[in-house]
């Protein structure tokens, strides 16, 4: 029996769908994080200093209790959101002001609830009219751990990462990205390389393939003049 030549029609309906999806599937693993760069390679670094960080979650601090020779350094949440949607943290100015006073050494983070770069955006322009005209010895950290977060591929999240530090870096002041190793594996070395990573890691050493500058190692410290835990970190500046 002879075979009759498929048409181009026919070829068309068929494998078109399924091109198609072998792209579509393609561009799904080229989003994906690259856990293996994370699951290798063991901190080897020395700590250089011990700090902590607050917010109003912790309440009033009585800073005058801080013992200074263990702890030399405190970031400080300067507030969450934008203009629109969050807030400044209501101990943010007193815990900044009182640090100061005390000699610590100071850097603030944010907490971001952006879903979109220019959210990101919008919530960096706060965080310097927050900081206008405050000096700062450590870097805006951002914030990038919250569950919203979760149902973002990487390519959004790196967008939202890199508008963020982008909006602080153009106003001259030091940048941070402050996650865990999951998070921050959905983001691209080059972002990571640019910008202080502070990594959350309790119990356990972080996994991490590059240079780490804080490595926060529990959330339940106990410091005399704070009432309740606290998170406590590593600096390795």
């Amino acid at each position: 029996m002879r075979h009759r030549r498929l048409s181009n029609k026919f070829l068309t309906v068929v494998f078109f769908p399924i091109i198609i999806l072998l792209l579509m599937f393609a561009n799904f693993l080229i989003d994906q994080p690259s856990h293996q760069a994370f699951s290798q390679q063991r901190m080897t670094q020395t700590p250089t200093g011990l700090g902590f960080d607050v917010s109003e979650h912790q309440q009033t601090i009585n800073w005058q209790e801080i013992d200074t020779n263990t702890y030399s350094f405190v970031v400080i949440r300067s507030g969450y959101g934008d203009t629109l949607t969050g807030a400044i943290d209501q101990y943010f100015y007193e815990n900044i002001k009182q640090a100061k006073e005390r000699g610590l050494k100071v850097g603030v983070y944010h907490y971001s609830y952006a879903m979109s770069a220019q959210e990101a955006k919008q919530e960096a322009e706060f965080v310097l009219s927050i900081l206008e005209g405050i000096d700062l010895d450590l870097p805006v950290y951002f914030d990038f751990e919250d569950s919203c977060h979760d149902v973002l591929s990487s390519n959004e999240m790196n967008k939202i990462a890199k508008a963020f530090l982008t909006t602080i870096e153009n106003s001259h002041y030091s940048t941070g990205l402050y996650a865990n190793s999951d998070r921050l594996s959905y983001l691209s070395s080059d972002l990571l390389d640019q910008h202080d990573i502070w990594i959350a890691s309790y119990g356990q050493e972080p996994i991490y393939y590059g240079t780490i500058k804080l490595w926060q190692y529990t959330n339940q410290g106990k410091i005399p003049g704070i009432s309740t835990d606290v998170d406590i970190n590593y600096s390795y500046y």
